[in-house]
């Protein structure tokens, strides 16, 4: 196909009307209107048109993925051998956790040990667990402004603030004095 083709064949395509869910379904709609001699484009979420008459499946993955199909396989297949690796890590420390665990927290609380397995099987590996622990010993010895500052200085996103806040308060008797501390610290810095 020469450039003029190509240039005339993206000027007149039309835009699909459907919804296209996933890359796949793009291929699929592009493969059905190539059959058909349907001049028609998918527009990605990233702005990017793959077109039915122009386009071949590694140039569309190409332009969504920066590589073909093949080098996104294999990148997909690493990335999920190396997430199965962090979870296993991530798992071998579960007992040491649970340890740790009954070590600071105010009774062997029977929930701990699930706690710390789902945890580790999160999106953070666990490290949520690591770091309420770490604030936890700390909440035990009573400097709760240390504690304070540990959380504040973590960088968590909301979500994990209030997932580490609810073990914290879950696993330790202290832990609603702790967060009633930094409400009235709050409190004070507004006023």
């Amino acid at each position: 196909m020469t450039e003029k083709e190509k240039k005339k064949l993206i000027e007149t395509a039309e835009e699909f009307e459907g919804m296209v869910v996933s890359m796949q379904h793009a291929m699929q709609v592009l493969k059905e209107a190539k059959l058909q001699n349907a001049n028609i484009y998918i527009q990605t979420s990233s702005g990017e048109k793959l077109y039915a008459l122009i386009d071949d499946e590694d140039s569309c993955y190409h332009k969504v993925y920066g590589m073909s199909k093949e080098e996104r396989e294999e990148a997909l297949e690493k990335q999920e051998e190396a997430r199965i690796q962090e979870e296993m890590k991530a798992l071998e420390k579960v007992p040491a956790r649970v340890e740790r665990g009954f070590k600071i927290i105010d009774k062997a609380h029977k929930k701990w040990d699930d706690c710390v397995a789902i945890r580790s099987r999160g999106m953070f590996y666990g490290t949520e667990i690591d770091h309420a622990l770490d604030v936890m010993e700390v909440i035990k010895t009573g400097d709760f402004a240390k504690a304070h500052k540990m959380l504040l200085d973590s960088g968590h996103s909301r979500e994990s603030w209030e997932l580490i806040r609810s073990i914290i308060i879950t696993f330790m008797k202290k832990g609603t004095k702790f967060y009633q501390y930094i409400a009235n610290v709050m409190e004070e810095e507004r006023d």
